[in-house]
């Protein structure tokens, strides 16, 4: 065995023994093997954008499950690297599965099973590459790929001759050698949740240089990446919603599952957001739990709002239950509202870390804002309060390599998923626009006015319209809506047009949106116009559509 495998043989091990299950977001304690959970989420390859589709080419342009899969041809996971292939571009909406496909290929591949013309496999999270985790160095010194390989990719520290073999590997002394290297095929995991960082840029750029490379990425700010091919992750199809719902119930469950597989099909707003895989568990863990499956099943209206407050709603009645010693029949004569007022200091809280994390464009949780916004609440016991904000189920501690601690106070924490945060930070503006004396209220009018085109931040406007929607206060709901559609303003059109789309849908029939059924009307006319001329249609006068 060459120095070469013996590198390469801890990586495998490392890949089988940490990534070989998945893990339920809401319930750890219970999970499945990569092979079963991952039940061939279905891959795409692009066609030859129109100028329509490039006009429409973000995140907002996923619509429903079939629009995608209609228009799309499927690709095999063993075919991606075929027809000389070498860097692949894969998108996928939020939650869809793109991390899930990089733990799929290391997994297969340190099983022997896929990409075996690769020597090597090395899958780099990209909301990993922070200066939290690297902070920049006294000196000015940058840090190499060694390093940030040797950190992300193997369980403990390399010999100093491991290390030589790393470096020579990677190529950091390729001029000597460089036809006697073997292949690695490197995974750059989420392009979108990249934070800026300047003392990383060189290594950054290092990384996506490299020649053998899938980088995925929600499908925003990727036009100007070259890639050989660009593939979409598009989620279950209907085969694997049914195959993930009977897998999901245990054995002696099997009228649990058959209820909520007819119960699915029969709303399809639901059934359509059914096929995000993340949005899948989430309903099935709600829908599973004792005496709870009215809490998906109830009302006519679901939307991705509706399911991550009802999942909230079922971590704080487990969080009551499990860590406040309140007894379950008691619990279970509250409602929603009184549920979410229990532990609405704690939420709160959450709300702030994650929009104040999200303005920085960060996904790790630095230490010194959670401890600034937990003393915000509790200045003298801060501790009680970091502990309510692990138990409640959605934000965990990070621990990395030599700076692992077992005191709390001195970890970095993070979300269970980037959606999480989202839903959190939108449900802080809803909190803001409730109170126009708090300090914070034009700041937040002024982020939702002038970021509102960021993609960065779609998600966080689509949860608030959503979470406006069951909201009481109609000056809060007109706020966020004047915010909306106030200057400055998509002058061609079709960004905007997104915008209003996602933000109506996710509100549902909320006729009190100002001007709603003059927005649909407009929307109407528009696709209409775009429909019949593609290339050359001029923007709709929305003059009556401004704010008053």
């Amino acid at each position: 065995m060459n120095d070469f495998e013996l590198l390469f043989d801890p990586i495998r091990e490392h890949y089988r023994t940490t990534f070989s299950r998945i893990e339920r977001l809401v319930n750890r304690r219970k999970n499945y093997s990569i092979d079963d959970a991952y039940i061939n989420l279905s891959i795409v390859e692009s066609k030859e954008l129109s100028s329509k589709e490039e006009n429409f080419h973000s995140d907002a342009n996923y619509t429903t499950f079939e629009e995608i899969y209609g228009t799309k041809r499927p690709i095999e996971i063993e075919q991606l690297f075929n027809d000389n292939r070498e860097r692949l571009l894969v998108l996928g909406r939020a939650g869809i599965g793109k991390t899930t496909f990089c733990q799929y290929i290391v997994c297969q591949w340190a099983s022997g099973k896929l990409f075996q013309q690769f020597k090597c496999i090395l899958w780099i999270r990209f909301r990993f590459l922070n200066d939290t985790r690297y902070p920049k160095k006294s000196n000015n010194e940058q840090y190499t790929l060694t390093e940030v390989v040797e950190n992300e990719c193997f369980s403990n520290k390399l010999t100093d001759d491991g290390l030589a073999v790393l470096q020579f590997i990677l190529g950091e002394v390729r001029q000597a050698v460089s036809n006697s290297l073997p292949t690695i095929l490197i995974l750059l995991d989420g392009y979108d949740e990249l934070s800026v960082c300047e003392h990383l840029q060189n290594l950054i750029d290092s990384l996506m240089k490299s020649p053998y490379q899938i980088l995925t990425s929600r499908p925003y700010n990727t036009d100007d990446l070259k890639y050989d091919a660009q593939m979409e992750i598009i989620g279950f199809t209907n085969d694997n919603i049914e195959k993930y719902v009977n897998n999901f119930f245990t054995s002696n469950e099997p009228q649990k599952s058959k209820q909520l597989l007819t119960f699915l099909e029969s709303k399809p707003s639901i059934y359509g957001i059914g096929h995000i895989p993340i949005t899948l568990e989430l309903i099935c863990s709600t829908y599973g739990e004792e005496n709870k499956q009215h809490a998906i099943t109830s009302g006519t209206t679901i939307t991705i709002t509706t399911v991550y407050s009802k999942i909230i709603e079922w971590l704080c009645r487990r969080y009551l239950e499990k860590f406040c010693n309140c007894d379950k029949r008691h619990l279970n004569l509250k409602d929603r509202s009184e549920i979410i007022e229990d532990c609405s200091e704690i939420l709160d809280v959450i709300g702030s870390i994650a929009f104040k994390a999200m303005e920085k464009s960060s996904l790790i949780l630095d230490k010194t804002l959670v401890e600034k916004e937990l003393r915000k609440v509790s200045p003298k016991r801060p501790s009680e309060l970091r502990k309510k904000l692990l138990n409640i189920g959605v934000v965990k501690s990070l621990t990395a390599g030599d700076d692992s601690t077992n005191v709390e106070a001195a970890k970095d924490y993070y979300f269970i998923h980037l959606s999480f945060q989202e839903f959190f930070a939108a449900r802080y503006l809803v909190n803001v626009l409730q109170n126009p004396k708090r300090k914070c209220y034009t700041k937040a009018i002024n982020f939702i006015q002038y970021e509102k085109y960021n993609q960065r931040f779609l998600l966080v406007f689509t949860f608030t319209s959503g979470l406006l929607s069951g909201n009481d206060s109609l000056s809060c709901l007109e706020t966020f809506w004047k915010a909306m559609t106030s200057e400055p303003l998509d002058l061609i059109g079709p960004r905007h047009i997104q915008l209003i789309i996602r933000c109506l849908e996710e509100a549902g029939s909320d006729h009190r949106i100002p001007q709603r059924s003059l927005w649909i009307e407009h929307i109407s006319k528009w696709v209409e116009c775009a429909a019949n001329d593609t290339r050359d249609h001029k923007p709709l006068q929305t003059d009556s559509l401004a704010p008053n």
